[in-house]
């Protein structure tokens, strides 16, 4: 058997039964296509958003660290970014605030500044946000599994749910292999498979548990209505909460880093 790749085309010249699907599957890992579903199966892969499908502008809003002190007040004593809030030395193993300090992510829910968090915005003609950069490595798994037949959802930890998925699906494109980027609406998206886990009408359902946990509660649900469910976040402590999952139809991946674009393009222009 004689198996080589010629302009993202796989190519067979022999080949037997019982080998054809190692095969295939081997040959689109390499041109990084996803196995498409086969045997009735059905899969869904769940992204999270910020730092793992987009990294926004940082600027434009955070999470706030309020202290509670002698003078029987919240005062505010920090200000961090999504990045820096992953590795918040004020949170403790578990991911709560520690004792003393609470988070306020009121910045997530105001609706302008979503906004801005995905698009370029400019105000008296000054720059008020450069808008959300693309993560090119989670972006190109997107489009690989949805073309396997994958159902794709987005799982975030931000509130405003409407707001952010809104925004998200007019930000968001799938790029088909024609090279064209097509509107999202018209391919296996559905929204009711994502949820922005901070969302004020979750409050009850998630009342003291950790954004890990929420997310695995979530994904726990998904598992039991797909033969196959993969998770991409950036977040370890998230990470670590789906393995602790144990099940075995969820493939836990860690998303790969704004740092990997650069390596992604010059890795596509010296294919040309």
């Amino acid at each position: 058997m004689l198996l080589y790749i010629q302009k993202k085309q796989i190519v067979i010249t022999s080949t037997t039964k019982e080998n054809i699907n190692m095969t295939l599957d081997k040959a689109y890992e390499i041109i990084g296509e996803e196995t498409k579903l086969k045997d009735g199966k059905t899969g869904l892969i769940v992204f999270d958003l910020d730092d793992t499908l987009l990294h926004a502008d940082s600027s434009v809003m955070g999470i706030i660290i309020k202290k509670f002190t002698e003078t029987g007040k919240w005062e505010n004593v920090a200000w961090e970014d999504t990045a820096q809030f992953a590795k918040s030395p004020y949170k403790d193993d578990k991911g709560n605030p520690k004792p003393g300090y609470k988070f306020d992510f009121s910045e997530f829910r105001n609706p302008e500044k979503i906004k801005q968090s995905f698009f370029k915005t400019e105000k008296d003609g000054k720059i008020i946000s450069k808008g959300a950069e693309p993560l090119v490595a989670q972006l190109r798994m997107m489009d690989s599994n949805l073309r396997a037949g994958y159902d794709v959802a987005f799982l975030t930890a931000r509130g405003a749910e409407q707001a952010v998925f809104t925004n998200l699906m007019k930000w968001l494109k799938y790029r088909n292999l024609k090279g064209e980027f097509v509107d999202l609406k018209k391919n296996k998206v559905n929204l009711t498979n994502s949820r922005a886990v901070n969302d004020e009408k979750y409050t009850k359902e998630y009342a003291g548990m950790p954004d890990g946990a929420k997310k695995a509660a979530f994904l726990k649900d998904k598992c039991s209505k797909y033969s196959i469910v993969k998770f991409v976040d950036d977040d370890q402590k998230n990470l670590a909460a789906m393995r602790a999952l144990h099940l075995p139809n969820l493939k836990v991946i860690e998303a790969q880093g704004f740092e990997h674009n650069a390596r992604i393009a010059e890795r596509d222009k010296n294919k040309k």
